[in-house]
């Protein structure tokens, strides 16, 4: 019985994340000539909804709208983005992410875009992979730009339109898997520099 329950909820629960995951590939492409991101609304509904995670870009004060990138983090304190698993808060300065370790000089940095591996989810300031890469590289600042459930294009965006990119020389990209989505269905470099103008 206990097998026959297990099969009946595992079915139940892979129907249910292939549902969702189609509905948004389909939103996507009906609103993507509206220039319309329905995405990002979807997922943090969907998360709040089942209570499996607070997403960050969601939470009161920690994020509001762009119209470039749908949204950006606030500069300040994000405060108590919990879960079961941890409870963090994140600092944002006109920099991206806060690197606590970051020197104070004019050398040219290195930049981290990306996601929210990038961004540090789900760790304090001075946990991030950017504050850890600064430990190790210490006479060349590193700017953390990650922003939770960016794709490529986002991350990009993000990038050229912040003071870090006339500070650094180098940018190294990072993301999760789960933000491959976006990438794919994303348009095509001519339908995207049409939309930048």
């Amino acid at each position: 019985r206990i097998i026959y329950y297990t099969f009946i909820f595992s079915t139940v629960f892979i129907f249910f994340v292939l549902f969702f995951y189609l509905i948004e590939i389909i939103l996507f492409k009906i609103n993507k000539p509206l220039n319309i991101w329905p995405i990002i609304d979807f997922q943090t509904h969907y998360y709040f909804i089942s209570g499996e995670r607070m997403i960050w870009n969601g939470m009161h004060g920690c994020s509001k709208p762009d119209p470039k990138t749908i949204y950006k983090p606030v500069l300040g304190i994000c405060k108590n983005h919990k879960n079961i698993e941890y409870e963090v808060s994140y600092t944002f300065d006109e920099y991206g992410r806060n690197v606590p370790n970051r020197p104070k000089n004019s050398q040219d940095g290195i930049a981290i875009l990306g996601d929210s591996v990038a961004m540090g989810f789900g760790v304090e300031d001075y946990n991030s992979f950017s504050n850890q890469l600064q430990i190790l590289i210490k006479d060349v600042p590193i700017y953390n730009l990650g922003v939770e459930s960016f794709s490529t294009q986002r991350e990009i965006e993000h990038y050229i339109h912040s003071p870090v990119f006339d500070k650094t020389s180098l940018v190294i990209f990072t993301y999760h898997q789960n933000d491959l989505g976006e990438n794919i269905t994303n348009p095509s470099k001519e339908e995207y520099e049409k939309q930048s103008v």
